[in-house]
């Protein structure tokens, strides 16, 4: 073998090794931004359950207080009521929980942000 073969081939396990570490650094930096990523969808999913929770239980309230509203306009005749208390249940029914949600998401992105309520 000559010198110059030798020298070739020690150039090329220098460069190999160079670009194995070049790639682990590469590797390490996707598993990196992986972790990162999964931990953020993991955050924005807890986020939306405890806002679904709050928020249908919200809903549920609201509609029992507007039935119970309704049961005692109807018990009175009180067609005045009935109207109030129907155009409020349509009115809560137009809300759509998955569009605030999409907010919440908006929200939880924002740095600005500091806190969130529900």
């Amino acid at each position: 073998m000559t010198a110059e073969s030798m020298h070739s081939l020690i150039d090329s396990y220098y460069s190999y090794k160079a670009l194995c570490e070049t790639e682990a650094t590469k590797r390490e930096q996707i598993a990196a931004e992986r972790d990162a990523y999964v931990a953020k969808i993991e955050a924005q999913r807890q986020m939306l359950e405890n806002y679904f929770a709050y928020s249908f239980k919200e809903r549920r309230e609201n509609f029992d207080q507007l039935f119970k509203a309704l049961d005692k306009a109807i018990e009175k005749g009180d067609d005045t009521a009935i109207n109030g208390v129907l155009t409020s249940m349509v009115t809560l029914f137009k809300e759509s929980p998955l569009a605030q949600a999409k907010e919440v998401l908006r929200m939880a992105d924002d740095p600005n942000v500091k806190e969130i309520e529900f």
